[in-house]
């Protein structure tokens, strides 16, 4: 008997082996369906039918091939295998740049998300897709750690002038430079009673809910760039983010806007270095 891993191996290392294995595990197949859906050549869905019924993985009744209980035992292990392997690759750079164990992140639960982050020539990727999904969203809620891009502030604070109801939490210190650098836009949103801003100075990463998605923001702490955007609309996730973000809004205070219908503040910005 060979050793386990040379089996895997076996399987691992042909694509044609394992589209075939995914074929069978729907329902039975002819050759000839097999060589349709898989696009491998005759003679190569040939030898892998006669090396799976060697291993007793398949069986033929007539023409058509079906999976055994062995095989199928098999092929639903290595095919949740491959489905982790391609979320860990698709979340290896936002677990680099999010607290994961902070926030308790169930990696299952944004198997299928996208990942926005910078590409040569393309640095805006994140903001990009932050930006795309505020505009579409007819309410917002969300925190951070660092200052929001101006396109990403903008587009908040413009849809909550046009009704959606925008929250979000920030460190002070952070709060006051984003309120502040789109102040005029700002105020009209907080008069309206759109925009709720409020403070939290510790905060674990970016994190806002769109409607029925979550948006989750990586920082770099050293500089405050954004590296990487995830977002999905898993329910399981938008679940868990709502109840996160509960959490840090309970523990948070209001935000005194004052300083936005102050003038000669503004001024005083303006003149700073």
């Amino acid at each position: 008997m060979s050793e386990p891993l040379d089996e895997v191996a076996f399987l691992a290392n042909s694509r044609n082996r394992i589209d075939v294995l995914r074929t069978l595990a729907s329902e039975p197949h002819t050759r000839r369906e097999l060589v349709d859906v898989t696009d491998a050549s005759r003679p190569t869905v040939g030898r892998i039918l006669d090396d799976f019924e060697g291993r007793g993985w398949v069986e033929r009744t007539g023409r058509r091939y079906e999976l055994t209980p062995s095989g199928r035992l098999l092929t639903d292990a290595f095919v949740d295998l491959l489905d982790v392997v391609a979320t860990e690759q698709r979340l290896r750079l936002a677990v680099r740049w999010l607290p994961t164990e902070r926030i308790g992140l169930d990696l299952e639960q944004f198997a299928g998300a996208d990942v926005s982050a910078p590409e040569p020539g393309y640095s805006h990727r994140p903001v990009n897709r932050f930006v795309e999904l505020a505009a579409g969203a007819e309410s917002a809620r969300g925190f951070g750690i660092a200052t929001l891009a101006p396109m990403s502030a903008e587009t908040l604070f413009r849809k909550a002038c046009s009704g959606t109801d925008v929250e979000i939490i920030y460190p002070r210190d952070v709060l006051e430079e984003i309120l502040l650098s789109n102040a005029e836009t700002a105020g009209d949103a907080i008069d309206r009673g759109a925009l709720t801003p409020m403070v939290h100075d510790d905060l674990p990463c970016g994190l806002y809910v769109f409607d029925d998605r979550v948006v989750l923001g990586g920082y770099d702490r050293g500089t405050g760039v954004l590296r990487v955007v995830v977002d999905t609309a898993n329910p399981g996730a938008v679940e868990w983010a709502g109840a996160l973000y509960a959490r840090y809004r309970r523990e948070a205070e209001p935000f005194d806007a004052g300083p936005l219908r102050d003038p000669d503040r503004g001024d005083r910005d303006a003149e700073s270095p």
